[in-house]
This record gives structure tokens, sequence and C-alpha cells, in this order.
């Protein structure tokens, strides 16, 4: 693993970003942010020199992402999503911790008891991923999965 590298821009610039590339809109973006327009611009003009690169080609009355932009806008919704499992995990580890359940069928003991007992149990700890016996059976056993 490469050692971490310190960046000069910060979450909340991200999401800025994030919402004007949904709404096409610094000015509808401001307004779903609860943000004035100018400390929008701001953060986004922050965020493009911590990187170097421009996210937006800026025109009169049009705004469009250039392909950075795009390449930003396309993998933000996954660090996201893990910025919220961690905090969940974080949050979790107070109260057990986190833990691997494996449990291997060949059959209809899948549909019949465990589905409907994974259904029962508390959305957080509810993530888990289900595997056909014939393809991922082996893996269940060497902990691959």
């Amino acid at each position: 693993m490469k050692p971490f590298c310190y960046h000069t821009f910060d979450l909340r610039q991200l999401v800025s970003f994030a919402e004007i590339a949904r709404s096409g809109s610094f000015r509808q973006a401001a307004k779903t942010l609860h943000i004035a327009q100018p400390a929008l611009s701001r953060q986004i003009k922050q965020l493009e020199a911590a990187l170097g690169i421009c996210l937006f080609d800026r025109a009169p009355r049009r705004l469009h992402l250039t392909i950075e932009g795009r390449e930003l806008a396309g993998r933000l919704p996954v660090l996201f999503s893990q910025i919220e499992h961690l905090t969940d995990a974080v949050k979790g580890a107070n109260a057990g911790g986190t833990s691997h359940l494996r449990i291997g069928d060949g059959g209809a003991l899948t549909t019949e008891v465990i589905a409907p007992a994974l259904r029962r149990l508390p959305s957080r700890m509810a993530e888990f991923a289900a595997f056909k016996r014939s393809k991922y059976f082996g893996r269940l056993f060497s902990g691959s999965t």
C-alpha cells in the first residue's frame, strides 16, 4: 500500500461539486446545500486549485463538466458510500464491533431457513453476500468470501 498523500481539498468541497454536477447549476446547488452562491463558487475554485484541473467548462448561461469533472462525478458516489460504511463501522465498534458470518448451504436450507432469519436481523447487521452453491461453495470454506 502506498503511503497516504495529504490533499488540500475537503469532503465539503466534494459534496458541493457532486451537487452542482447533479443539478447542472451553481444556483440550484447553492439552494439545495443552503449556502450562498459566491461561497459555493469559492469552494469549487479551491477544489479545482487543489486538484490542479478545471472541473467545469464555464460559458454564459451554460455549465458543462469537463472530462476530469465527469470522471470525478462518476467516482464520488462510491467514495460517499465508503465514507458511510466507515462511519457506520466506527459507530458500531462501541456496540460490539463488526464481524463476518459465513454460511454454506447446498439447497433448500437457504430459502427456507437462512433467508428468513437474515431478514430479521437489524439493518446494521444485514449486510451480506449470497452465492450460488456450485460456483462459490468451495470459497465459503476457504475463507475467501
